[in-house]
């Protein structure tokens, strides 16, 4: 099996965990026995724990978009040289100056990526290299990967910001939108004929 199957079915567990714990936590938010809780820090030990239980599916996922990413537009040859540089260049940013700093130097670096990709995929560019043919396919693709990183990036950095809520259905309509013409730009893939 290639290793592009295997980032699919990584990232696929990864956004479920994620999912999982976005249901878990609104169940327990829709739940609570206070009605006022949100004005109190009972509030902000939630968000805080609900953030650190989402930190590390978050960081995976950025591992793996990390590789998965890079390989459309950077040489098979250079991609493991390009993300080392660019993992120790964040590491070197965490230590410099957070986590969360250094993960959005790293969805930055990833958004710009994406953005080329998706730049280069709609020119039909041959510098931009995918697993499948067909140029509605690879325009899903590519919006599904920029609707994943803004999503995260988003969360990461975003989230006290007055634009976080429209950003964050920038990013959802991105990925539904990707997943569709993913799934259904093939003519040949539509499920109803």
């Amino acid at each position: 099996m290639k290793w592009d199957y295997y980032l699919i079915l990584i990232t696929a567990a990864l956004l479920a965990a994620i999912g999982a714990l976005c249901v878990y936590a609104t169940v327990i938010y829709t739940y609570s026995s206070t009605p006022l809780w949100t004005m109190g820090l009972e509030y902000k030990r939630y968000v805080d724990e609900m953030n650190r239980y989402a930190y590390l599916p978050v960081v995976l996922l950025l591992i793996v978009l990390g590789l998965c990413i890079p390989k459309r537009v950077v040489p098979r040859v250079l991609l493991f040289r390009f993300s080392a540089g660019i993992l120790v260049a964040t590491l070197l940013l965490v230590m410099a100056a957070g986590l969360e700093t250094s993960l959005a130097f790293l969805l930055g670096i990833a958004l710009a990526l994406q953005a080329c990709v998706l730049f280069l995929t709609l020119r039909k560019s041959r510098l931009v290299v995918f697993e499948r043919r067909g140029h509605t396919v690879q325009v899903g693709s590519s919006l599904l990967h920029l609707g994943i990183v803004l999503f995260i990036l988003d969360f990461v950095a975003l989230r006290e910001s007055g634009m976080h809520i429209g950003i964050f259905w920038v990013s959802a309509l991105l990925m539904t939108g990707g997943i569709a013409i993913s799934m259904f730009g093939d003519k040949n893939q539509y499920p109803f004929k």
